[in-house]
């Protein structure tokens, strides 16, 4: 429920409280040059005002029992029983996007020899239902309010407000797990309390900072003291979001300095950018990483990123006593991670997988490179 009251936010005029309400409502648009416009025109309040005004005209007021994740896209169901887990492996999935999920948890039962991990899925509007038949997940019923993206993962971000685990492992559902994840958890327990551990963002190589990353994408150069309130502010862009691990304290430090830096976080990912930066959450993720201060750094072979169809350019392969293996220049890859219009390859491999592993070939279900291709061009209106 949306509360909206009739007083006007303080220190403006009749005027002025209609230019904020027009702005906050416009931010939310499917036009991505009205929610540019409409940033803009919120640029000339104080901090104060657009956070009074966000509260009377944008604030979501859950139901009982529900409370929104720290980007605001989501109302999420308080489990009932709580879940209490030593170990707990979860993603967030969006209505379309079930056949990716099947994907991927195939792998992960058979190649990511993580069988005491509890695996919970933060399920969207009619995805929820779509997850039945699949006994080995845990699923969290949650409901949309904003227009779908990519923001969603603020359910992920969020994951230690609705599960209790002593750690925990966040995936994408565009990722398959081609490798045990036990290094991982041994080095979750032997890492210090708090530290978010995620791979580099090999596509932003070069960018070494979040600065320079506004400056690479063309987007406004005060983001950050929006943001922050510090015009100095700037850390690197540590991680790819694609996977991101760390203990219970990691979790909930996460999602408090995501929820501290709303709503201007909220609106910046909203309107500061143009459609084609598609970072936008997970660069207020790293900002949050590096506000925090606890960053630890894996390898790539944990979060191996494919960015096109050019698949020997990012992945070797070659079979063994073990089945395949998936290599990058030299390195075993226990994750892979198919990114935008690599999505297309992500099928491939699935098939090639299913070959060694006949299990994976669910009765009914079709994994050729065809059906993929035609899943990943159904989804490029959710890019």
């Amino acid at each position: 429920m949306i509360q909206i009251s009739q007083s006007q936010p303080p220190e403006t005029d009749a005027s002025s409280a209609d230019l904020l309400e027009k702005s906050l409502l416009d931010l939310r648009s499917s036009d991505a040059d009205l929610r540019l416009a409409a940033f803009d025109s919120l640029r000339g309040f104080g901090n104060s005002t657009i956070r009074e005004a966000y509260q009377q005209y944008r604030q979501t007021t859950p139901d009982v029992g529900w409370e929104t994740d720290c980007l605001e896209r989501l109302v999420v169901e308080q489990p009932d029983p709580p879940i209490e887990c030593d170990r707990c492996i979860c993603t967030v999935i969006s209505p379309g996007y079930e056949a990716m999920l099947e994907a991927m948890l195939d792998t992960l039962v058979s190649y990511g020899q993580s069988p005491e991990a509890r695996i919970v899925v933060f399920a969207i509007d009619g995805s929820f239902e779509a997850l039945t038949h699949r006994s080995e997940i845990t699923p969290i019923r949650c409901r949309s309010i904003e227009r779908p993206s990519a923001a969603v993962k603020g359910a992920l971000y969020s994951a230690a407000r609705f599960i209790k685990s002593n750690y925990f492992v966040t995936l994408e559902v565009d990722m398959l797990i081609v490798g045990s994840l036990q290094p991982l958890w041994a080095a979750l327990e032997v890492t210090h309390s708090g530290a978010l551990m995620g791979a580099r963002h090999t596509s932003l190589a070069r960018r070494h900072s979040l600065k320079t990353t506004l400056s690479s994408e063309e987007l406004r150069p005060d983001g950050l003291e929006f943001l922050t309130g510090n015009s100095s502010m700037d850390c690197p862009f540590w991680f790819n979001g694609g996977l991101i691990a760390g203990d219970q304290k990691a979790l909930l430090s996460l999602d408090a300095e995501m929820r501290r830096l709303a709503p201007n976080s909220i609106l910046w990912m909203e309107g500061s950018s143009k459609p084609s930066f598609a970072y936008g959450d997970e660069f207020l993720l790293n900002l949050c990483i590096g506000l925090i201060n606890n960053p630890v750094e894996i390898g790539t072979c944990l979060n191996q990123q494919v960015y096109n169809s050019n698949r020997k350019h990012w992945l070797q392969t070659r079979t063994t006593f073990d089945g395949l293996e998936f290599r990058q220049g030299g390195g075993h890859s226990r994750v892979l991670h198919f990114i935008s219009s690599a999505r297309k390859t992500m099928w491939e491999v699935k098939a090639e997988i299913a070959a060694q592993t006949p299990e994976l070939l669910l009765p009914g279900a079709d994994h050729t490179s065809q059906a993929g291709v035609a899943v990943a061009q159904a989804l490029d209106h959710l890019e």
